[in-house]
């Protein structure tokens, strides 16, 4: 298999054929220790997660019946922020040691797949490799040419959520928002990919938007992944930082997806539409949650 074609792949070297136990025990372990460990640090913060017990609840029901999956969609304002917010969601140990259980999460290709190691490292932790476009800030010369909505890694993806009973979590601004964005963050469009997710998987997902503040706090940007993790871990260990997760209402596009499908809507536009629906919830979360983490300063 060639190197750009594993790549793609959940278990992305040949060690899943050949010893298939060795690479799920690996992922397991992987997962329990460093999810545990994330969610123990934080709760060292002045932590405020607004309706976690029914997000729990919700996640419990989608595994238990396995009709239908559930996409959770987050915004993106530090290098860690999926772990720290998704590892609150895993209620108990068999959750955590079980990669059926924990989310999928396409991430960056150019940071977290760049190599043999770190690409076994983050596959073992259910992360995907998304090839995006990124654009420089300054000039918005295209930096790294992306592959599209279609990309192998969302067929995945969708493949995944049409199985039911899966959780992928995307963060659909694409990079991280820090700085002087933070103040423009409405006017940041979200990426089509969040929107082919809903579009084409079969049942259509429950979506699940989900908004934080002060997560940003406790993850500097660093050079490397791995100088990510470390002063990470260096952020979470002092402890008494507020940090505001609000899980918002689920919300079910398939009466949305239906009528546009009716109507005879294209395929791109019907990924359009979701997405910008997605966009305009995720707002009005946003703006709730600001107000209760200001609340808290």
């Amino acid at each position: 298999m060639s190197r750009t074609k594993w790549k793609y792949r959940l278990y992305p070297t040949p060690i899943d054929k050949r010893w298939p136990r060795l690479w799920r025990s690996s992922s397991s372990t992987l997962i329990l220790c460093v999810g545990s460990l994330i969610r123990l640090l934080m709760r060292q913060h002045s932590l405020l997660a607004i309706n976690l017990p029914q997000t729990q609840s919700l996640l419990h029901q989608i595994y238990a019946k396995r009709n239908r999956s559930i996409v959770s969609v987050m915004n993106h304002s530090g290098t860690w922020d999926d772990l720290c917010v998704t590892s609150l969601l895993a209620n108990c140990k068999s959750q955590l040691s079980n990669p059926d259980y924990m989310r999928l999460t396409p991430v960056a290709a150019d940071i977290c797949f760049k190599n043999w190691f770190s690409s076994v490292f983050f596959s073992l932790g259910n992360c995907v490799p998304a090839y995006r476009t990124l654009r420089d800030p300054k000039t918005g010369a295209v930096q790294i040419v992306g592959h599209g909505v279609y990309q192998e890694s969302f067929n995945f993806l969708v493949s995944e959520l049409k199985r039911g009973g899966r959780w992928v979590n995307i963060l659909p601004q694409g990079r991280v928002i820090v700085g002087p964005e933070k103040a423009k963050e409405t006017e940041i469009r979200f990426r089509w990919g969040v929107g082919r997710l809903i579009a084409d998987s079969e049942p259509t997902p429950i979506v699940l938007p989900i908004w934080h503040e002060g997560v940003e706090t406790i993850n500097p940007l660093a050079d490397n992944v791995f100088q990510y993790f470390w002063f990470g871990l260096q952020a979470l260990w002092r402890g008494g930082l507020p940090i505001t997760v609000n899980f918002g209402e689920p919300l079910d596009f398939a009466p949305l997806v239906q009528r546009l499908k009716q109507e005879g809507a294209t395929r791109e536009a019907i990924r359009i539409a979701i997405t910008d629906k997605v966009q305009e919830c995720m707002m009005k979360l946003r703006a709730e949650t600001i107000k209760l983490h200001e609340k808290r300063l």
